[in-house]
C-alpha cells in the first residue's frame, strides 16, 4: 500500500484539469500570437482561461492576471525587477519559500521576525519598514508550506499600506490559493503554483495591481507576450489545465476545504493515540486545512522519513525545494525551535485524492516507525 501524503509538494493531475488540457492539445498547433483563425482560436483559449483566474481572484480586471510557468519564476519575475530600480529597500519575512528567500538575499534585505507562532510579529515589521522612506517591496506569503501556518494578510497589508504609496505588498500564496480565502484588497502581488491544486506542473499565475505595474520594471525581454512580463508562446493547454482546476475548487471550496480539514484532522488524531510524545507544530494557530507538521521527540526526522518511505508512507522534512539538504528548517527555527527539536519534525500534507481510510493506516504505520527508531536510539 502506497500511502501519498505530501501534496504541498505536488499534487496530481485532476480529470477536470486533464480533460481541459488534452481538450487544448487535441485542437491542433495553436499560438496565440499568430495572426490567422488558428491564433485566434488560441488566443480565445487563453483569454477564457484568464478570465476564470480573474473570477477566482474576485472579478479583478483580467489584464492584471500574467500567466507563468509557476511560482518561482513569478516570484523572481518581481523580486528581480524590482531590485533593479534605484534606491528600493527589500523586506521579507524570516519564514518565506526559498523561491522568495533565494532573489531577495541578492539585495541585502530586511528580514521580518516571526513570533513563536509563526505569525509575522507586526510591531517589529512595522517598525523596520517606517524606518526607511525608500520604494519598499514587503514579502509576505499567504500561508506557510512546512507548518500550514496563515498569514493574517489584512491586519498586515492595511498597517504596511497605511505607512504610505512607496510601500508594496507581495505574497507568495502557493499553499494557500484555493485553500483558504484570499483578499487581494491592498495587494500589489500574489503568485500561485498550479501543480498544488491539481494543475499541470509548469503553470502558475502572476497577479499585480495597477500600482505595481507602474513601478516594476520588465526583467525578460521577447515578444511582448503577456504585456511583456513574462514574454514567450503562452502554454495554451497548460491554462486551460489550471483554469479548469482553478474553476473546480472554486466551485466547491468551502465543501473541499472541509474535507482536507477532516483529513488532515484525523491523521493527526490518530498519529497523537499512537505517538503519545508527538505534537502538532502551530496546533494553537490559524492553518490551511490541508497540512500537518509533527514533532517527534528524541528522533531524526531524516531517518524516521527514511523508515515512513521504506514503509509506503509519502511524507517531508519540509519544502519540497530545499527538504533534501541535511539541515534543520529555517522555517523551524525561526519560530525559536532548537536544530534537534526542528531535525525531528515531519509534514505531513493531504489532498482530495486521500481517504480517511488512509489517515488510519499511515497514522498505524507512523506509531510503527517511530517504535522502531526509539528502540534504535536507546
Amino acid at each position: 500500500m502506497k500511502i501519498y501524503l505530501d501534496a504541498n509538494a505536488t499534487t496530481g493531475i485532476s480529470a477536470a484539469a486533464r480533460a481541459a488540457m488534452y481538450a487544448a492539445l487535441d485542437e491542433g498547433p495553436r499560438n496565440p500570437s499568430s495572426s490567422h483563425q488558428a491564433g485566434s482560436r488560441a488566443r480565445q483559449l487563453l483569454e477564457r482561461a484568464r478570465q476564470e483566474i480573474s473570477g477566482a481572484l474576485g472579478g479583478i480586471d483580467s489584464e492584471n492576471v500574467f500567466f507563468t510557468s509557476g511560482g518561482t519564476e513569478a516570484n523572481n519575475l518581481v523580486i528581480r525587477g524590482f531590485d533593479s530600480l534605484a534606491g528600493v529597500r527589500i523586506c521579507c519575512t524570516a519564514v518565506e519559500h526559498a523561491s522568495v528567500m533565494g532573489p531577495v538575499a541578492d539585495s541585502c534585505p530586511t528580514v521580518l521576525p516571526v513570533r513563536a507562532d509563526g505569525v509575522l510579529d507586526l510591531p517589529r515589521a512595522i517598525e523596520a519598514v517606517t524606518d526607511c522612506a525608500a520604494a519598499t517591496l514587503v514579502c509576505v506569503q499567504a500561508a506557510n508550506s512546512e507548518t500550514g501556518i496563515v498569514q493574517p494578510l489584512q491586519e498586515i497589508v492595511a498597517a504596511l499600506r497605511g505607512i504610505g504609496d512607496h510601500v508594496y505588498v507581495m505574497t507568495d500564496a502557493a499553499q494557500a490559493f484555493g485553500r483558504v480565502p484570499i483578499d487581494l484588497d491592498g495587494i500589489d502581488v500574489l503568485t500561485f503554483s498550479g501543480h498544488k491544486l491539481h494543475a499541470p506542473a509548469g503553470t502558475g499565475f502572476l497577479y499585480l495591481s495597477d500600482h505595481m505595474l507602474e513601478a516594476l520594471p520588465l526583467v525578460l525581454k521577447g515578444g511582448g507576450q503577456e504585456g511583456g512580463v513574462r514574454p514567450g508562446t503562452q502554454n495554451v493547454a497548460g491554462a486551460c489545465g489550471l483554469a479548469a482546476a482553478v474553476k473546480e475548487r472554486m466551485e466547491s471550496f468551502q465543501d473541499h476545504a472541509a474535507r482536507l480539514c477532516a483529513l488532515r484532522n484525523r491523521l493527526e488524531d490518530v498519529i497523537l493515540q499512537a505517538v503519545p510524545g508527538a505534537r502538532i507544530v502551530g496546533k494553537d494557530a490559524v492553518r490551511v486545512p490541508n497540512t500537518a507538521n509533527v514533532m517527534f521527540p528524541g528522533l531524526d526526522g531524516q531517518a524516521l522519513l527514511a523508515r515512513l518511505d521504506e514503509a509506503g508512507v509519502y511524507c517531508s522534512t519540509g519544502s519540497a525545494c530545499s527538504s533534501a539538504r541535511p539541515e534543520a528548517s529555517p522555517v523551524l527555527k525561526a519560530m525559536g525551535m532548537s536544530e534537534r527539536e526542528a531535525s525531528s519534525c515531519l509534514r505531513f500534507s493531504v489532498s482530495l485524492d486521500n481517504t480517511p481510510e488512509e489517515m488510519d493506516a499511515a497514522a498505524a504505520i507512523v506509531g510503527r516507525c517511530v517504535e522502531r527508531g526509539l528502540r534504535i536510539s536507546q
